[in-house]
C-alpha cells in the first residue's frame, strides 16, 4: 500500500493560530510574503474523520487526485488505473475500471474532474481523449471529446472550456497552460514553457491546477511568483508571492544542471502542491524545507504562515497533504500509521472512533476540519 504524507499535524499545528497584520493587501491580488511567519497559530477543529473503505474489491495503490462533490469523494488510483467514489462515511460506491482499448475504455489515464452534474471525465493519455462516465451510468464510459493533445492535468468548467495543464508537444512540455473551447474546439495558448531545461527538476506536485468544490480554479506555473486565479468563484484574484525564496532563473539554470544544488538549496520554494479555498479560507501548501502552509482570510485579505517546525514538539517527522475542500471546511488525506492512529484516538475521543480497529495496510482516512 502506497504511504501517503500524513497531515493531520496540520489540524493539531493550527490549534492556535493568529493572523498577521504586517501583510498590505492589494485590491487585485492577495499578497504573501511567507518569510513572515505568524507568531501563534489559528483555532481549528477535527470535524470528522473518514476511514475509507477497505477489503479485496477495494484496495486502493496510489491515490493520485481526490475530489469532494455532491457529497462523495471521487478517488484517483492511479497506479491501479482505477476511480473509487465513496459516500461521507468512506463507504464504497462504485468502482471504475475500464481499462482497455475499446469504447468508453481507457489504458493511460492521467487525471480526472467531476461536473456540477456528477458525471465523472477521465483524460486518457495514449489517445487524447475525455472520456465521460455519466452520473446515472457511472461505470459505463463514453467518447466525450478528442482534444488531440497530450497533457499532465485537466479541468472542465461550466464557461465551456478545458483548462490544460503542462501539454506536451514534441516530447516536451511547451505549454504550461492552454483552454481548450468545446464550442469551436478551439486550443488557446495561454502560458508557454519558456525554460523547458527546468522541466528535469523533481517535482513535489501530482496537478498544478486546484479547484474547490465552490467552484474556484487555479493554476499554478512552477517556479513563477503567483497562482493566478482562472474562474469560477465570486471574488477570486490572483496569489502573488514576495518571498525572497522563490528562486530566481539563474538558481533554476543551476538546478537543472545539478542535482545536488537543488538538494543542498532546500529552504527555496520546489512546488505548491495545494491550493484550496472554502467560503472564508484559502489554503496554500508550499513545498520547501521546512514546508510552509498559508492561510489567506478571503474577507480581510490577512494572511498567516506556518513553518512544520512549529508543530515538531507535537509530531516530529509527519507531513500535511490537503486534497480538498468544500463550502466550510478542508479535507486531508492521511496514513492509517501506527502513531497517527494512536495521537487520533487519544486527541479526539468520540469523533475517532471510527478508526478503532483500522491497521497499517488499510486504506488512507480523509480528515475533514474547519477553522474557528
Amino acid at each position: 500500500m502506497s504511504r501517503v504524507f500524513l497531515c493531520i499535524l496540520l489540524v493539531f499545528a493550527l490549534s492556535s493560530c493568529s493572523f498577521s497584520n504586517k501583510q498590505i493587501q492589494n485590491e487585485d491580488y492577495f499578497e504573501v510574503n511567507f518569510d513572515l511567519l505568524s507568531d501563534s497559530l489559528l483555532p481549528i477543529r477535527v470535524i470528522k474523520y473518514i476511514p475509507l473503505e477497505t477489503n479485496e474489491n477495494c484496495l486502493i495503490s496510489a491515490i493520485d487526485k481526490v475530489i469532494y462533490k455532491h457529497h462523495k469523494f471521487y478517488v484517483f488510483d492511479k497506479g491501479g488505473s482505477a476511480i473509487y467514489v465513496f459516500n461521507e462515511n468512506g463507504k464504497r460506491i462504485h468502482t471504475i475500471h475500464q481499462v482497455g482499448n475499446g469504447p468508453g475504455e481507457y489504458d493511460y489515464p492521467m487525471d480526472i474532474d467531476v461536473d456540477k452534474d456528477g458525471n465523472l471525465y477521465v483524460y486518457n493519455h495514449t489517445n487524447q481523449t475525455l472520456l465521460k462516465f455519466p452520473f446515472d451510468n457511472i461505470t459505463k464510459g463514453e467518447t466525450f471529446i478528442k482534444t488531440g493533445e497530450y497533457c499532465m492535468d485537466f479541468a472542465l468548467t461550466e464557461s465551456g472550456h478545458i483548462y490544460m495543464s503542462d501539454v506536451v508537444r514534441e516530447g516536451r512540455f511547451a505549454i504550461k497552460l492552454a483552454r481548450y473551447a468545446l464550442s469551436d474546439r478551439e486550443l488557446s495558448v495561454l502560458e508557454e514553457n519558456e525554460h523547458p531545461l527546468w522541466d528535469g527538476i523533481s517535482r513535489a506536485s501530482n496537478h498544478y491546477l486546484f479547484r474547490s468544490t465552490n467552484g474556484g480554479l487555479y493554476h499554478y506555473k512552477r517556479f513563477s511568483n503567483q497562482i493566478k486565479f482562472l474562474e469560477g468563484s465570486e471574488g477570486g484574484k490572483d496569489i502573488v508571492f514576495t518571498s525572497k525564496k522563490v528562486p530566481s532563473a539563474s538558481r533554476l539554470d543551476k538546478w537543472a544542471e545539478n542535482k545536488n544544488a537543488f538538494i543542498e538549496d532546500y529552504e527555496y520554494l520546489r512546488d505548491v502542491s495545494a491550493c484550496y479555498e472554502n467560503r472564508d479560507y484559502i489554503l496554500i501548501t508550499f513545498e520547501m524545507i521546512p514546508k510552509i502552509q498559508t492561510i489567506i482570510n478571503k474577507h480581510t485579505g490577512k494572511v498567516c504562515n506556518i513553518s512544520t517546525l512549529s508543530f515538531s514538539q507535537r509530531d516530529v517527522g509527519y507531513l500535511n497533504k490537503i486534497v480538498a475542500a468544500d463550502e466550510n471546511y478542508f479535507v486531508s488525506l492521511c496514513s492509517p500509521t501506527s502513531a497517527f492512529l494512536e495521537k487520533a484516538l487519544e486527541e479526539d475521543g468520540e469523533k475517532s472512533k471510527v478508526l478503532e480497529g483500522l491497521t497499517e495496510d488499510a486504506n488512507s482516512v480523509l480528515v475533514v476540519f474547519g477553522f474557528e
